[in-house]
């Protein structure tokens, strides 16, 4: 705004050569009158009032006529100095108005980039936070098997915290025992799953557990009949944290 005020015309800055044209013509006029009026000063107090009043209307009506018509031009370059400078306002605005554009859609550009970091940062404590609590978790680790009557025992070692509320289930088979209602540290137990399938040849099964402190999971497990491989499938939270995005 110091720019635009540095480049708009004033009312003292417009031209004064109408005034200077003004000044030198009323000076000449008051010469002339003041030579033709000095050696008629006698004939002049001799005058009635009324003529009197007539010679100064006379004597001065030029003087005022140039002076109105000085005035009209001196005005209308003055308005058209004042719409050059509402113009020079006005394109003064429109760029403020388009550099705050460029600034909201700059910082509108800078809050999408923070909420996707925000987003990636959430995303990745979420994940230090899930495999954290997978680490917390119990480690159920198998054994051994023995078969007895078509039936395969699996022998299983608890690791890391306590277990309780566990939930043995399967989809090859009967589960003799489902559950029991708890499992503590380096403590055995067997699961003996009955195939309902005698030539099936894998042995799926899930245990299901629950922390003290309140942490649900489950392990699966595939038994390869033919191979005596046990694979373990992983570990998976029931009800993980959630991020909040």
């Amino acid at each position: 705004m110091s720019a635009l005020k540095e480049q708009t015309p004033t009312i003292n800055e417009v031209p004064s050569r109408y005034k200077l044209i003004g000044a030198i013509a009323t000076c000449i006029w008051l010469g002339i009158l003041l030579i033709i009026f000095i050696p008629r000063y006698s004939d002049f107090l001799c005058l009635p009032l009324n003529e009197m009043g007539d010679f100064f209307a006379g004597a001065f009506a030029p003087i005022a006529f140039l002076w109105l018509v000085l005035g009209y031009f001196q005005q209308s370059q003055e308005l058209q100095q004042n719409t050059t400078a509402l113009k020079m306002q006005l394109s003064e605005l429109k760029q403020q108005v388009e550099n705050t554009e460029k600034l909201a859609q700059h910082a509108g550009t800078q809050a999408s980039e923070a909420k996707k970091n925000t987003d990636s940062n959430l995303l990745q404590s979420w994940h230090s936070n899930y495999i954290s609590l997978i680490d917390k978790g119990p480690k159920i680790n198998f054994e051994d098997y023995v078969i007895i009557n078509d039936s395969y025992v699996f022998t299983f070692k608890l690791y890391g915290i306590q277990a309780l509320e566990i939930v043995v289930s399967s989809y090859s088979g009967e589960v003799e025992s489902p559950t029991f209602p708890s499992w503590s540290i380096d403590v055995k137990k067997d699961i003996v799953i009955t195939p309902s399938d005698r030539y099936d040849l894998l042995i799926s099964f899930t245990i299901n557990y629950k922390t003290p402190f309140g942490l649900t999971g489950e392990v699966s497990y595939t038994f390869n009949r033919t191979t005596s491989a046990m694979h373990y499938d992983g570990i998976l939270l029931v009800d993980p944290p959630k991020p909040i995005l």
